[in-house]
């Protein structure tokens, strides 16, 4: 029914792809499921396959037929349920069902059906403006169903329902595909691709990662193991089982007989530990970088500690602070965490300091325990800790304001190099590279100035510089950074935090 080989898009206005070398097949009578994270890329392919989107390269076929040379004729063959529905707000739902169905060639359900079919045959006559987003999100699906179509477009279909109308939701995509029509599911909630879905592609910073059934994809991610709950005496106790030679597994048939047995369950995945195994390959790969320059400096015991302590607290503090900070900022924004906060009592004050003082500590303690490495107990740990938790939160708070203009790792990582760079500049001086006053007005350059009390004495200006232009800075970029968060979290609800 439809054939997606090689899909590639790049929004104009931007340099990066948000989408990469996408293939996937759908067949006639099947619910397909798209499942991922906010921004990976799950509305940008529906609105390519549905037409909205047009400058792509690949090739993509639906009902035989390129879908390029499909012309106004392709809308009587789909059906679009939109995540955010559009409708005219001063007709009632009755009223936009019967307009729509006027722009249809062939013929079209009665509007009245449909409305039963999606629970509003009571409010019909209800203004659509006086609909909740419950609602107006059904009144959508009747729409996509308004002309009987082959393939069904649905984006977050069960959004903003209660369970009972989430139910109904759900019984009218089965009876949709008992009718032999074939439906594309976009949601990011792991429950309903579970329950409806033939088949889900994982789709994760613009690119599939895996496509097949539910159970396959659970199956394979998850534990071969059972656990079991059972009653031992007043207390409730947990075990936990591999399948492998179960039957002989004295001590599981110990339990089984002596034991009061309350639940067995077998340890299979969700489909939403499937998206987070995926999405941790960032971290996976943040602490490999860790590892390879704990393997690096541990060579360079030759070098002076004076020249080795900077080196190691700029990469670590890198990866620790700087991008740590920009992948829970990143993924919070796309999941609207943040978004959230704006009917919570946390504000930006609030969110930063968690986030600062978290990740400082975080930093220090990585940083302590690999200068004990290199190092031994010679040093003087209290400069070392202050010039640790200033150059973190500074680090946190500079990956804060570089990420908080982009919705994916991949569109911030490049710009973040040329940031980086620039806040490695101290390191030159550390080096004997370069050795210049402009240094000192670096605010990376006053924490490092701290860490070299750890080995050696400091003047007294060089204490003042080091704690003064550090607060200095500190104080600067926070309230930037709160600035900065008031602006892209909760403007667009004209709040201000």
């Amino acid at each position: 029914m439809i054939r997606v080989k090689d899909l590639n898009y790049t929004y104009p206005s931007t340099s990066q792809p948000a989408l990469r070398r996408l293939a996937f097949d759908i067949q006639p009578g099947e619910i397909f499921g798209f499942l991922g994270p906010s921004g990976a890329g799950k509305s940008t392919t529906q609105k390519i396959l549905i037409g909205l989107l047009r400058d792509y390269q690949g090739s993509i076929e639906v009902m035989g037929r390129e879908l390029s040379q499909w012309g106004s004729e392709y809308y009587e063959q789909v059906g679009v349920s939109f995540e955010f529905p559009n409708h005219f707000l001063k007709l009632s739902a009755l009223e936009n069902l019967t307009y729509f169905s006027r722009l249809y060639r062939g013929k079209t359900h009665d509007p009245r059906l449909l409305l039963g079919w999606v629970g509003l045959e009571e409010d019909s006559h209800l203004l659509v403006s006086q609909f909740s987003k419950g609602m107006k999100n059904r009144l959508s699906v009747a729409r996509a169903l308004l002309h009987d179509p082959q393939i069904i477009f649905l984006d977050e279909p069960t959004s903003g329902l209660d369970p009972v109308n989430a139910r109904g939701m759900k019984d009218l995509i089965l009876a949709q595909r008992a009718a032999g029509k074939t439906v594309f599911l976009t949601t990011h909630d792991m429950t309903i691709a579970d329950e409806l879905c033939s088949r889900v592609a994982l789709i994760v910073d613009g690119e599939i990662r895996q496509v097949g059934t539910p159970r396959d994809l659970k199956l394979q991610h998850g534990r071969s193991s059972l656990r079991i709950s059972y009653a031992n005496g007043k207390r409730l106790e947990h075990r936990e089982f591999g399948l492998q030679g179960l039957a002989d597994n004295a001590e599981f048939l110990s339990v089984l007989r002596t034991g009061q047995v309350q639940t067995l369950h077998s340890q299979e995945a969700s489909l939403e530990d499937v998206i987070l195994q995926f999405r941790n390959g960032f971290y996976y790969a943040v602490l490999f970088v860790l590892a390879l320059w704990v393997g690096v400096l541990s060579l360079a015991r030759n070098l002076d500690f004076g020249v080795i302590i900077p080196i190691m607290v700029l990469m670590n503090l890198v990866v620790g602070t700087f991008y740590f900070m920009a992948a829970m900022l990143l993924l919070e924004k796309g999941e609207g965490t943040l978004e959230a906060q704006i009917v919570s009592p946390l504000r930006a004050r609030e969110y930063l300091l968690s986030k600062v003082i978290s990740l400082a500590l975080l930093a220090l303690l990585e940083n302590v325990l690999i200068v004990l490495a290199l190092r031994g107990l010679q040093f003087n740990l209290w400069p070392l800790a202050a010039g640790l938790l200033l150059a973190a939160a500074l680090y946190t708070l500079f990956g804060f304001l570089t990420a908080a203009r982009y919705d994916s790792i991949n569109g911030y990582f490049f710009p973040s190099i040329g940031w980086l760079l620039l806040l490695s500049l101290p390191i030159l001086r550390s080096l004997g590279i370069v050795d210049h006053w402009s240094m000192y007005l670096h605010p990376l350059q006053a924490p490092l100035t701290l860490l070299q009390a750890a080995i050696q004495p400091l003047a007294a200006w060089q204490w003042v510089y080091g704690v003064g232009y550090s607060l200095v800075w500190l104080g600067l970029v926070v309230f930037w950074s709160g600035r900065t968060y008031s602006r892209f979290v909760v403007l667009k609800a004209g709040v201000i935090a």
